[in-house]
């Protein structure tokens, strides 16, 4: 491969494949890395081929057999190790218009060469990429197209893992989560070193739960407080203290109440909502029947409009957690079984294949550790369609029957 020899050549014969010459003006040439990054697009289909190559020769292990995707990861990682510094601008630009790209394999590959390249480059190498990444993800946190985002956020959480201690240290310095909490959110302080991960998350839930219980607050800041506050009480519960999970089911219980009198969702306002079901589900076991009884009526009344994809998913998702959650006896628990068997069929006959899917993942689970056994029937309904879909499902037996009902068409068991 090119790759493998261009190290080898005169440095002016280097320059040209990565810098070349247009000689003609209407004619752009592709530099070497440019030209790899864009067969990568064109070769999609084939790189996700379960084709098996030979891999790098490693002194002292035998040959293994490797998949395309990482048969061409090596090599450029290899190429990339060997490229001058006087290269770097254009190596680069290049690994981020690819992390930013439309193609998913290419930015999964950018990235992973990026993070090679901050691996085993200098530790002031990697602190200098990472501080321009963050700038550039400050720069673009407000812009419509989240992927975007979502990429960028991705690189960096790699990316600062790598980095020196004290490298880490300064870059929370320079962009404290006090001002910054939507950067912190999203890269996650699992990324920092033990001690400083704990600091800083320890600053984002009192920010998040200030604002939870603010009067009047930013979108922005609220939809960030209510990822935060989803992820830490999920993922680091001993971090929450008692007062601090007191404060998150009072809110979650006052806002589904306030969101009940919206006529009609705005995407920001269905956002909202879908971050509340999520947080709802996270301290499910902690909320009232009545508050449970509530978060349920805001999710039909939401599930009576056009509602996107991830709004379905979210509701499944909290729909997942009532498989060992007790409601209470009281007043309330025949209106919340009734209302949570109905939103279960109506993810169970969700058009989507996806959130058909994560349904009957959720149903099985319910049904299987339930102790309230009288709502399972209701989540079907009687519709021997969706009776036999669940069966299948979990008889875990698969076939390639097409079957349709009026609402959804898919390639289902039998």
């Amino acid at each position: 491969m090119v790759l493998d020899m261009l190290p080898k050549f005169e440095a002016d014969v280097f320059d040209s494949w990565l810098a070349p010459v247009n000689y003609q003006e209407n004619v752009s040439t592709l530099s070497l890395l440019a030209a790899i990054f864009h067969s990568v697009q064109m070769c999609e289909v084939e790189m996700r081929y379960p084709v098996m190559l030979a891999g790098v020769v490693v002194a002292g292990k035998p040959q293994r057999q490797v998949s395309l995707y990482e048969h061409v990861a090596t090599h450029l990682c290899g190429f990339i190790g060997a490229c001058p510094a006087r290269h770097f601008s254009l190596l680069e630009s290049t690994l981020l218009e690819n992390v930013l790209g439309r193609s998913t394999l290419s930015s999964l590959l950018a990235a992973d060469c990026w993070c090679f390249l901050a691996r085993y480059g200098t530790a002031n190498l990697c602190r200098d990429q990472v501080q321009g990444l963050v700038k550039l993800y400050l720069q673009l946190k407000n812009i419509i197209n989240k992927t975007v985002l979502f990429r960028l956020e991705s690189l960096l959480h790699r990316l600062i893992k790598l980095m020196a201690r004290d490298h880490q240290n300064c870059l929370v310095e320079m962009f404290p989560p006090e001002e910054e909490p939507m950067l912190w959110v999203a890269v996650t302080p699992n990324c920092l070193h033990e001690n400083l991960g704990h600091d800083v998350r320890n600053k984002l839930l009192q920010w998040s739960v200030h604002v939870v219980n603010s009067s009047s607050v930013k979108l922005s800041h609220l939809l960030t407080a209510l990822d935060f506050l989803t992820n830490v009480v999920s993922n680091s519960p001993s971090q929450c203290s008692p007062t601090h999970k007191e404060l998150i089911v009072n809110f979650v219980s006052q806002m589904s109440i306030q969101l009940q009198v919206l006529c009609v969702l705005t995407h920001s306002q269905e956002i909202l909502v879908a971050k509340l079901v999520l947080l709802a589900g996270s301290v499910l076991q902690q909320l009232s029947t009545k508050s449970i009884l509530q978060v349920l009526v805001l999710i039909q009344k939401s599930l009576e409009e056009n509602i996107s994809l991830s709004f379905c998913l979210s509701v499944v998702h909290f729909l997942a957690k009532f498989s060992k959650c007790k409601i209470e006896p009281c007043f309330e628990q025949s209106q919340v079984l009734e209302k949570l068997s109905k939103v279960f069929h109506h993810m169970l006959s969700h058009p989507s294949a996806l959130v058909h899917h994560a349904a009957l993942s959720a149903f099985a689970d319910f049904a299987s550790h339930t102790i309230h056994e009288t709502a399972i029937p209701a989540c079907i309904q009687g519709e021997q369609w969706l009776q036999q879909r669940v069966e299948r499902f979990l008889n875990k037996v698969m076939s390639m029957k097409i079957k349709s009902n009026p609402n959804y068409y898919t390639i289902t068991g039998h």
